[in-house]
């Protein structure tokens, strides 16, 4: 035996860091959280533009406010399921991207859509083989603009 003491070793630590807690569940990159669905975003992408009718193929839009933002929906660098995901062309896809919240709510409003997250609702429900049912249900909640000349 030595005489000198044994030296004690212990883990480095940088910081004032907890053990993890029990780890949360993640979804692998080939499962899909309850919502997705890639027959429904190629279905949406088959419609027309729901602002300007223009003609496929559209951009799917997930909105973010109202219904859309509710418990599981969006957090932060996640946006809301496919269930919330309205056609809309390119060019209106740019306007209405930057808005958030409740102004989404009233920038659909000012383009021409009466009720989005109904009209999104709706579109999810409905059969994906007919696109004839997606056009009318668009043209369903659009409202009639009047022109003052």
């Amino acid at each position: 035996m030595t005489d000198r003491p044994q030296e004690i070793r212990r883990a480095r630590v940088l910081g004032n860091f907890r053990q993890p807690r029990e780890a949360k569940k993640q979804l692998s990159s080939g499962q899909r959280r309850d919502g997705n669905d890639k027959k429904h975003l190629e279905f949406i992408r088959s419609l027309p533009c729901c602002v300007c009718m223009a003609h496929g193929p559209s951009d799917p839009h997930h909105l973010k406010g109202g219904p859309a933002a509710g418990p599981g929906e969006r957090c932060m660098f996640r946006r809301s399921t496919d269930q919330w995901a309205i056609p809309i062309c390119r060019v209106h896809h740019e306007v209405v991207q930057p808005v958030h919240g409740q102004s989404e709510r009233s920038l659909f409003r000012e383009l021409g859509i009466h009720d989005v997250y109904g009209m999104a609702s709706a579109l999810y429900k409905a059969p994906k083989k007919d696109p004839e049912a997606g056009r009318r249900i668009i043209v369903a909640n659009r409202m009639e603009v009047i022109c003052d000349d």
